[in-house]
């Protein structure tokens, strides 16, 4: 039961991951440029540590 929960999960951060990336795309400088994302535009918390 937990590891089924767990790949839910996983697929889940994956698919928002994706999207996060599509949106990324529309702005005009690439990510390189936000050293510091968070600050520039919103993005929710979960989301931040994708960042390298």
């Amino acid at each position: 039961m937990g590891t089924r929960d767990r790949g839910l999960g996983m697929r889940e951060m994956r698919k928002q991951g994706e999207k996060f990336l599509l949106t990324i795309t529309h702005y005009p400088l690439p990510i390189t440029y936000y050293p510091m994302p968070h600050a520039q535009f919103p993005i929710p918390d979960s989301l931040i540590p994708i960042f390298p």
